[in-house]
């Protein structure tokens, strides 16, 4: 029962990103985006959008968690989803890192954890217990981080996963680091 609820928390993840990418033009303003913030605008016009369709396909990429919008000014702008990194920088959320050893020490997110997902269940006391903890492994369809997320929570801790991973992560230029020899933090 529990392995059917992770695949359909999977199948609905794996729709609603299908859905936010099934048009041409979203993943045009999703590239454009990859090169920096834009405001609505900016992203009509580099997309050959009136700024009305504009704004609506990134309404879709934002449901979807794709995109993130901050009123400045006068204008919307628009950027990758970030939200984590302004979290950890702020001290108000830990990062679980629930892959192997091997793959945490040869590159992670900058502050993460390294706790493999096996040995979560007799390593909870190493976490706090107050703040949020968002865990990721290999990428979206990665199912570690699921199992994580439910040992997690089971012990009471507010947790989540992180949409992506550490290889969407990196390919963002979001910051990284790695750790010689295996040692977890």
């Amino acid at each position: 029962m529990e392995e059917r609820r992770f695949k359909e928390q999977i199948y609905e993840l794996v729709a609603r990103i299908a859905k936010a990418a099934d048009s041409p033009r979203r993943l045009e303003l999703l590239d454009v985006l990859a090169q920096g913030p834009r405001t609505v605008e900016s992203l009509a016009k580099a997309t050959a959008l009136s700024v009305a369709n504009a704004s609506r396909h990134l309404q879709v990429l934002r449901q979807a968690g794709l995109v993130e919008g901050r009123k400045q000014g006068l204008f919307v702008e628009y950027r990758l989803s970030e939200e984590l990194l302004k979290r950890v920088r702020a001290g108000s959320v830990v990062v679980l890192d629930v892959r192997p050893r091997e793959e945490y020490s040869a590159g992670h997110i900058a502050g993460a954890l390294s706790i493999p997902v096996d040995e979560l269940p007799r390593r909870l006391r190493d976490l706090p217990s107050r703040k949020e903890i968002v865990a990721y492994c290999r990428g979206p369809y990665c199912l570690m981080a699921f199992k994580a997320v439910k040992t997690l929570r089971r012990s009471g801790r507010r947790a989540r996963r992180l949409t992506d991973g550490f290889p969407e992560w990196r390919a963002a230029g979001l910051p990284v680091e790695s750790s010689p020899g295996g040692a977890g933090r």
